[in-house]
């Protein structure tokens, strides 16, 4: 079923990571490179997560050649970034292990620098950031590609949290 997804989003994105697919297969927290099979996380925390749509579709075909283009233009801040990124996964995985709120805290804060600095959070995304810190979210990050879709937002307490209205909350963990 994964490798069949993944042709299918191939050829609908261009370049598929597979991680999407991968997640909602297992429905479960993941150690996901795009080489290696991946590993389902057996012993972690549960974060309270919430998923925000920016009100835009992300289109990844365009992400990637945003990204694709810095790597051509600027190769040290591509290899920069790609350096940042992993630190930001990494510190993820850590915190997942471990448990470890504050790790995970700088884990989204410096996904979602990393997103800014490739050019993939507009003006309207960054409002909704803002808006979310401002509600108290400890953290947040855009999910997927990027340029729209949706954000990850981290919150202090696993019970409590904002409630939202209409479709701006579209799910909690």
């Amino acid at each position: 079923i994964f490798s069949f997804a993944r042709q299918l989003e191939n050829y609908f994105h261009g370049e598929s990571s597979g991680v999407d697919i991968a997640v909602t297969l297992e429905e479960k927290p993941i150690l996901f490179h795009r080489q290696d099979p991946y590993q389902v996380f057996t012993n972690s925390f549960f974060p309270r997560l919430t998923l925000h749509y920016t009100g835009r579709r992300g289109i990844t075909r365009e992400c990637i050649e945003k990204v694709k283009k810095i790597m051509l233009d600027d190769l040290k801040k591509s290899q920069y970034l790609d350096q940042k990124m992993q630190e930001s996964v990494e510190l993820g995985v850590e915190s997942f292990k471990f448990h470890h709120m504050d790790t995970l805290i700088q884990s989204l804060k410096l996904g979602c620098d990393v997103f800014r600095a490739w050019g993939l959070i507009e003006p309207l995304t960054e409002n909704l950031i803002s808006q979310l810190y401002e509600k108290g979210a400890l953290a947040v990050k855009p999910t997927g590609s990027g340029l729209g879709g949706y954000l990850l937002a981290l919150w202090p307490d696993l019970n409590e949290g904002p409630m939202f209205e209409g479709n701006q909350c579209m799910g909690a963990f």
